[in-house]
């Protein structure tokens, strides 16, 4: 790391900035207080060029500044330049922006403050809000690294104004032109970080899960690490139980370990007031898989839903059709130790007219050139067309197996 400039130091090109003091440092970067020639309190965050590990870092730094520049939000500080400096011996970047005055949520839970349930509800808000506003953008901007250390409540009170600071790891428009993120760098903190962003690929969701994370340290006063995991999930109210509820929807919902299952920003300010009905991002995710599901899976899985709801009916001995979902075409009768199911055909579907199609004009091409060669007698040429033909018949097997064969399972004894 550089060299920490000393109170009294001014920088900017018309000397515009006077150094205060530190008032944090990373593993690259340091940021200070300073003070305008105007009187004005800023946030200056300085990278240096012997302070680098790697030019990834630079990187994301200039990438930090680009996006800053583009956001307006009361929750995050106010952007207000940016500015490189030769010093010489050494090269010198820096971000200026508004003084974010207080604590981190970091600070006060481990100074052994606690804050009410209300308290920690309205910082939820507040903090699903500004995720609401970052996912908004176009490209959407993805911080990468929401934990206590980076939430800072105005004058050190839980009541106070709350903001999200250090986008150092942020992915946003400096990468929209790239990948979605795959690949990318890893950026995160452990038991923060979403598992998707293990393998580099953040996206808005991983700042709900790791909004979640944060909720259960404020809430439990324990880092998530500390909780165990079950499948990729933390296992968290074994030893936790949620003060309400409404917190128990919250946290589980934001910490689904699969994105697409995960509560949306608008979603999780839902259960906060309280509606009744929250049509979750789980439950849409649940329908789409259903839905993309061929007719003869999905009669499958009404089979089995259907089985295990009749199952004591099956102890009689007496044949019978078991009743079946509305708009279901499977059928099912069962007797003492015998299930039978049939599937009907699918029917003619868009797909199955393209191969019926295809395997029709494959067909005729092949006979086309068959008997031509076999007119001008070419029998080895007849011959060489053999495979085609085994083909076109498997095509039409195909085509016609979805419009006129019906499947039956029988499971148990006969």
């Amino acid at each position: 790391m550089a060299q920490e400039l000393a109170p009294g130091q001014v920088l900017g090109a018309q000397g515009q900035y006077t150094i205060l003091g530190v008032l944090g440092s990373g593993s690259n970067a340091i940021t200070y207080k300073a003070v305008t020639a105007a009187g004005l309190e800023v946030a200056i965050k300085a990278l240096t060029l012997r302070g680098l590990k790697d030019w990834k870092q630079l990187d994301l730094f200039q990438r930090e500044a680009q996006v800053l520049a583009s956001l307006s939000h009361p929750s995050i500080p106010t952007y207000i330049d940016y500015f490189e400096q030769d010093l010489g011996s050494d090269m010198a970047f820096y971000i200026v922006q508004e003084v974010a005055r207080g604590k981190s949520l970091a600070e006060m839970v481990s100074g052994g403050k606690r804050a009410s349930e209300s308290e920690v509800m309205r910082i939820a808000v507040e903090l699903l809000q500004v995720l609401q506003y970052l996912a908004g953008l176009r490209p959407a901007v993805t911080h990468r690294d929401v934990k206590p250390e980076n939430i800072i409540l105005e004058g050190g009170s839980w009541s106070g104004r709350v903001y999200l600071v250090d986008f150092g790891g942020v992915q946003g428009i400096a990468a929209a032109g790239g990948s979605s993120g795959m690949g990318s760098t890893i950026v995160g903190t452990f038991g923060y970080m979403a598992p998707e962003q293990f393998r580099g690929a953040a996206q808005p969701a991983s700042d709900l899960y790791a909004l979640g994370a944060t909720l259960l340290y404020v809430l439990s006063g324990r880092n998530p690490f500390e909780f165990p995991q079950e499948r990729m999930q933390l296992s968290w109210r074994p030893s936790f139980p949620p003060p309400t509820p409404l917190w128990g929807t919250l946290l589980d919902g934001l910490l689904e370990p699969v994105a697409e299952d995960r509560l949306t920003a608008q979603e999780a300010l839902d259960v906060l007031q309280g509606k009744a009905r929250v049509t979750t991002q789980a439950t849409r995710s649940r329908a789409r898989r259903e839905s993309e599901l061929d007719p003869p899976a999905r009669s499958a899985r009404e089979a089995r839903g259907v089985l295990a709801r009749q199952d004591a009916l099956g102890r009689s001995g007496v044949a019978f059709q078991l009743s079946r979902p509305a708009g279901s075409r499977v059928v099912l009768e069962r007797t003492a130790g015998r299930l039978d199911i049939n599937i009907p055909p699918k029917g003619m579907g868009a797909d199955t007219l393209f191969t019926a199609s295809f395997a029709l004009a494959w067909n005729a091409f092949v006979a086309f050139w068959t008997f031509g060669a076999l007119a001008s007698g070419g029998i080895l040429f007849a011959l060489f067309s053999a495979p085609f033909w085994l083909a076109g018949v498997q095509l039409g097997r195909t085509a016609l197996g979805g419009v006129l064969i019906q499947e039956r399972l029988a499971i148990g004894r006969p």
